[in-house]
This record gives C-alpha cells, sequence and structure tokens, in this order.
C-alpha cells in the first residue's frame, strides 16, 4: 500500500465516513464514534487533512 498501518487504517476510517455522510443523517459525533474516533474534533480535523473539507461541508456539497 506504500503506507503506515495507521495510515492506511486511517484511510479506511474515513472511507466508512464518507459513505456515512453520503447515506445516513447521522449527526458528526456519531459518525465519529462508529468509524472509531473517540473524539469528534480530533476525526474533524484528520477528515478535512484526507478531504480538504470538514465533515460538516462534504456532507453540504454532497447532498443529492
Amino acid at each position: 500500500t506504500g503506507t503506515t498501518p495507521l495510515q492506511y487504517q486511517m484511510r479506511l476510517r474515513i472511507a466508512d465516513a464518507v459513505m456515512m455522510l453520503r447515506s445516513t443523517e447521522k449527526c458528526l459525533a456519531d459518525i465519529a464514534y462508529e468509524t472509531g474516533f473517540s473524539d469528534s474534533n480530533y476525526f474533524s480535523s484528520v477528515f478535512r487533512r484526507h478531504c480538504g473539507m470538514t465533515p460538516g461541508e462534504y456532507r453540504r456539497q454532497n447532498i443529492h
């Protein structure tokens, strides 16, 4: 994969979060917890680093 195990795990968590943001109306704290983050602020920070926007911004841009 060319990444560390931690980086790979984080990518999987973010991918799960992206799917949940697109397919559910769960609050961000619930999505953070369900994808393995114990702190929603840390989740938002990691999500922004990986996706270039906050989870809330991502959800707003991807509502169909």
